[in-house]
């Protein structure tokens, strides 16, 4: 357990953080983490508006880490399950998608 942010980002060990702050801390936090040489998976949504945005987008590329928004249904079982069934023609053509995630 680390007693602050700045500790956390600061350890040598941690590769990537998981940063699930309210939206008006994740910027903020998202780009310190990146000065700290981390990768960031950061709650949706990304950025609280598109400045910020572009921020967050400025220094992944210059620090080359990864930054990403969470969106777990894409690393299920069952999506992968979904892209199998579809990609084997299983199902038939596919015409329409409409879906609801809550």
């Amino acid at each position: 357990m680390h007693p602050s942010y700045e500790v956390l980002i600061a350890d040598p060990s941690i590769e990537a953080i998981y940063n699930p702050l309210p939206k008006s801390h994740q910027c903020e936090w998202t780009l310190r983490a990146l000065a700290g040489g981390k990768h960031v998976l950061v709650e949706k949504p990304f950025a609280a508006n598109a400045d910020e945005a572009r921020q967050i987008e400025s220094a992944a590329t210059q620090t080359e880490l990864v930054v990403m928004e969470v969106f777990h249904w894409r690393f299920h079982r069952q999506a992968d399950r979904m892209l199998e069934l579809v990609r084997s023609g299983a199902i038939g053509d596919i015409r329409h998608v409409r879906a609801t995630v809550c």
